[in-house]
């Protein structure tokens, strides 16, 4: 399953985007949208270290991705987008062993995705204290987890000329079907 322009703007909002290496709230050097050398997509930040935008999308486009599979592989019930979505953009900031090991995917692989969507909210700390970012970001993958998925957020809806060709393409085939029922 791959993840929707929702989740794609949630992680960028809430990792935001630095150029040149710095060390996080808990001194791991970090760059672009996030990405670590533990993200295993061939670089390692350190001090001093710059990037371009362009790398700095790249390496969210490819470790989102590698982050979804990984997710999608631990997920056993049916989920939408936006509850898988969320569960990516936890796991690409707690990491894939951590949500492996989270409340967050034993409650939603057992169908309780009400203990799931509050469980979100345990991954709030850093370093041992409540940081208030994390205490944000999980509030806002509570809120995509809960956002039921509609048509229009993934899809292009078809014209009224289509639609109308659609249904009239199936009477069509609905008669010709009659009519050959009615030779044999």
């Amino acid at each position: 399953m791959s993840v929707n322009q929702a989740t794609l703007d949630l992680i960028k909002q809430y990792e935001g985007c630095k150029l040149t290496a710095y060390k996080d709230i808990v001194g791991i050097w970090t760059i672009g949208y996030g990405t670590t050398a533990a993200a295993g997509l061939g670089i390692e930040p350190s001090n001093g270290m710059t990037i371009t935008q362009d790398r700095a999308e790249d390496l969210l486009r490819r470790g989102v991705e590698k982050f979804a599979a990984t997710v999608d592989a631990m997920i056993t019930a049916k989920v939408n987008a936006n509850e898988f979505g969320a569960c990516v953009s936890l796991a690409y900031n707690i990491g894939p062993t951590a949500f492996a090991k989270s409340t967050v995917l034993r409650e939603l692989n057992a169908g309780n995705k009400d203990r799931a969507a509050a469980a979100f909210k345990m991954w709030n700390k850093a370093g041992g204290e409540v940081v208030q970012g994390l205490v944000n970001r999980r509030n806002a993958e509570v809120t995509l987890f809960l956002t039921p998925v509609t048509a229009d957020m993934h899809t292009v809806a078809p014209s009224e000329k289509a639609q109308a060709e659609s249904i009239l393409a199936a009477i069509f085939h609905a008669i010709l079907a009659m009519f050959k029922g009615m030779k044999k």
